[in-house]
């Protein structure tokens, strides 16, 4: 489907539409989500809840130029008490499976938090 993008909103861009640095990001967030997914599936790992907050930090000169110079992915899993140390490991496993993450020449750190309901 058509994407209506714009610029950043610091060079006067709209705010309702995606801006390229928050594609990259998204895109990130998506890939590890999908990568996450699918290992857990593989370890037989009930996910009941998963939720990611992403943000990346963009370094500008004072040229104007830009450069993306970081990225946090912190995902939030809710997992059964039992599965939740296996489901933390996974994480890494995650990102190390992400191609998008692999191709970018920046830090993508991801602080993961796995919780069990009480």
């Amino acid at each position: 489907p058509d994407i209506e993008g714009t610029s950043a909103r610091v060079f006067h861009g709209e705010t309702s539409r995606w801006n390229p640095e928050e594609l990259l990001v998204a895109a990130l967030a998506q890939c590890h989500f999908l990568s996450f997914v699918y290992l857990a599936g593989l370890a037989q790992i009930e996910i009941r809840d998963v939720e990611i907050d992403a943000t990346g930090t963009l370094r500008v000169e004072d040229s104007g130029a830009g450069q993306m110079v970081r990225v946090e992915l912190r995902p939030r899993v809710e997992v059964p008490i039992s599965q939740r140390d296996v489901a933390q490991a996974l994480h890494h496993d995650a990102h190390e499976a992400c191609f998008i993450a692999r191709s970018v020449n920046f830090e993508v750190a991801v602080i993961a938090q796995t919780i069990s309901p009480t």
